[in-house]
């Protein structure tokens, strides 16, 4: 699910749920239905989260796109260089 890779890569980026939002210009109770499944995110607001959390929509979206692993972790496996 997209909503949990974008928690776990906000999360380690040091950001808040609240700080997201405000980043991508989106409501709160908006980035925690997208994060939770409540609320499917427009491809757009996507880019947008992907460029503040510094990887790409791929690295996002792997799961839904049916890709066993994320694009920089497969890479890391592959070939042993960091993403």
């Amino acid at each position: 699910m997209i909503g949990k890779e974008v928690v776990a890569r906000r999360k380690r980026a040091g950001l808040t749920q609240r700080e997201l939002a405000r980043l991508i210009n989106v409501k709160p109770n908006t980035m925690s239905q997208y994060e939770n499944g409540v609320r499917k995110i427009p491809l757009d607001v996507l880019a947008n989260v992907a460029k503040v959390l510094k990887c790409s929509v791929m690295d996002l979206a792997y799961e839904e796109m049916g890709i066993a692993a994320a694009p920089e972790t497969e890479r890391l496996i592959t070939d042993g260089r960091p993403a």
